[in-house]
């Protein structure tokens, strides 16, 4: 009866750690705090120009990747077609400079539009093109910054931009349209259009870096806290190691 009462505890506390490892999988909380602990420790960056070179080979239109969370597109998808499908939203919007036209184009998308929580917790990879979006009118943040870039785009501005946001307290990044005024960096974000600085990084939370890319695929500038970036899969690979070393014990003792 004692071995098993001992077997049942075990398959019960195995079944434990497996539940929080997919929880953890879906909402990223338990990596979250492991990440905090990492920096605490210093485990979190890698070599600065590693880092830039992998986004830069984001727009690789021949490789299966590209579309994956959204640069790739304004340099291979965004064509006359794509243009044409966008242009009633974009002549709505149209303000009498850039700045105008981002506040007009967050109010359009605020009224209009609606995050797609679902595609967020599904972990669902692939980035809408802007007729798709403008169809569904939902999505998450790599829908909205590529058409928002189309929306630029169709209206003649040129120094827009797609930026990529490391944090340091999530896995998860986050990709936005940038766009300069007056010879400075202006993210269109959640909640309208930002200027890119410190404080633009304590809304996130503590951002990492912001990684700016133009339609050719090069990194236009590099905007961060520090010139570093945090290893967004160490946090996680270290819940699922400790998971798994838990079991293994579990199942010994």
């Amino acid at each position: 009866m004692g071995v098993l009462l001992k077997g049942i505890i075990k398959l019960i506390i195995v079944v434990l750690i497996i539940s929080a490892i997919i929880y953890d999988h879906q909402t990223g909380v338990i990596t979250v705090k492991t990440s905090d602990l990492l920096q605490k420790a210093g485990i979190n960056t890698i070599d600065r120009d590693a880092y830039l070179k992998k986004y830069s080979e984001a727009f690789d239109c021949s490789k299966p990747y590209w579309r994956n969370w959204g640069p790739g597109i304004i340099k291979c998808d965004i064509n006359e077609s794509e243009i044409n499908a966008i242009m009633p939203v974009a002549e709505k919007v149209k303000g009498r400079d850039i700045l105008e036209t981002a506040w007009n184009l967050h109010k359009w998308e605020v009224e209009n539009t609606d995050y797609d929580y679902e595609k967020f917790m599904a972990l669902e990879g692939g980035t809408l093109l802007p007729h798709e979006f403008l169809q569904k009118k939902k999505g998450v943040c790599r829908d909205y910054a590529v058409f928002n870039y189309a929306v630029m785009k169709a209206l003649g501005y040129r120094d827009i931009y797609l930026a990529y946001i490391s944090m340091s307290s999530s896995i998860w990044g986050h990709a936005v349209l940038v766009f300069k005024y007056n010879g400075t960096y202006y993210a269109l974000d959640w909640w309208g259009p930002q200027k890119i600085d410190a404080h633009y990084a304590e809304r996130w939370e503590g951002s990492l870096s912001i990684v700016i890319l133009n339609d050719k695929g090069e990194v236009v500038s590099y905007v961060g806290v520090t010139p570093w970036e945090v290893i967004n899969r160490l946090p996680q690979l270290t819940v699922m190691v400790i998971g798994i070393l838990l079991i293994v014990l579990v199942l010994k003792y």
